[in-house]
């Protein structure tokens, strides 16, 4: 279930209807993702975009990074370099960039004033270190629902101090930033510098220790992780309330408020072909993702002793043992 919750929007505007398929004859978009296609949240921006864009027979292509698995400099500049290459061949007409990798290596130093109009998604908090021309890119900025989680969280709490896990990349740098601005600089943070699972594991335990609410940043970039073993662990080792900000780690916290890709890749597909339909991109204001998904878990909850109330109940996703 997607849940709105009024987050203040930048100016957001709707998407017209899409016009008949012989508008878009003979145009195209390149869509370029920061990850690879195997990557959850890829997963879901893909959804949303060809959900939008399958209907109405335009074409679209896509061009993967890469960047979770090949985080190095050297790998970026040459894979970006390789992808602008190809996406000057594919000539398209609409360039969709999802995630921060996209912006900083490839549409930045290559696309961000040039003739080809871009929209963006899911870029982090805050836009304004790219310095997009108006004129020329526009996009939705992604923001995580911090306050809303926390009052969730905070009312389960034995106390005030909050950790965080997560595995140390680009990504989760500028997350924690922001995170830590509305925990006044008190957030504390157990980077997982070694991608194992077992590390992260062991973070966590540390985490619980040290801290009276866990929140669960990202996996992304280890490769051993068994999702089997990672919830059996989670729901035997969990003491303190946990959560988390992303749907992939919805089955190892006890609450998780989860920004929606899909939300993220409908909008960006639709403002795509807002511009193939003649509208200037600098009439279609930067905006902000407005809806969340809520899980809980109910193996962590009766671990925890927590009982969920009737609202929480009647708008949350339930995670228990019998679900994939």
């Amino acid at each position: 279930m997607l849940i709105p919750w009024a987050l203040q929007a930048s100016g957001g505007t709707a998407a017209a209807t899409p016009s008949p398929a012989s508008i878009y004859q003979g145009k195209k978009i390149a869509w370029v993702d920061s990850y690879a296609p195997d990557y959850d949240w890829s997963q879901e921006l893909e959804a949303g975009l060809a959900s939008v864009l399958n209907p109405t027979g335009v074409e679209w292509q896509i061009f993967r990074l890469d960047m979770k698995r090949n985080p190095s400099e050297e790998y970026a500049v040459k894979k970006a370099a390789e992808t602008a290459e190809k996406i000057n061949a594919y000539a398209p007409d609409v360039i969709i960039a999802t995630d921060d990798n996209a912006q900083q290596w490839l549409i930045v130093p290559y696309f961000a004033t040039g003739t080809v109009p871009v929209v963006f998604a899911s870029v982090n908090w805050d836009d304004s270190e790219y310095h997009f021309e108006p004129e020329h890119v526009t996009g939705m900025v992604e923001v995580h629902l911090v306050p809303q989680l926390m009052g969730q969280l905070d009312v389960l709490s034995q106390g005030s101090r909050v950790g965080i896990v997560a595995v140390d990349d680009i990504t989760e740098q500028k997350n924690i930033e922001y995170y830590n601005r509305y925990f006044d600089r008190q957030l504390q943070i157990f980077w997982v510098e070694e991608k194992t699972q077992a590390e992260y594991q062991r973070l966590f335990l540390q985490a619980q220790a040290q801290t009276d609410v866990v929140l669960i940043g990202s996996n992304a970039g280890i490769g051993d992780w068994d999702e089997a073993a990672a919830r059996a662990f989670f729901i035997q080792s969990t003491e303190k309330p946990t959560g988390s900000f992303l749907q992939w780690m919805a089955p190892y916290a006890l609450i998780t408020l989860a920004k929606s890709g899909q939300e993220e890749g409908s909008w960006a597909a639709e403002t795509a072909l807002r511009i193939l339909q003649g509208t200037s991109v600098q009439e279609i204001p930067v905006t902000r993702n407005r809806t969340g998904r809520l899980w809980i878990n109910l193996d962590i909850a009766e671990k925890l002793k927590v009982v969920f109330s009737p609202y929480v109940l009647k708008h949350a996703e339930v995670i228990d043992r019998e679900a994939p």
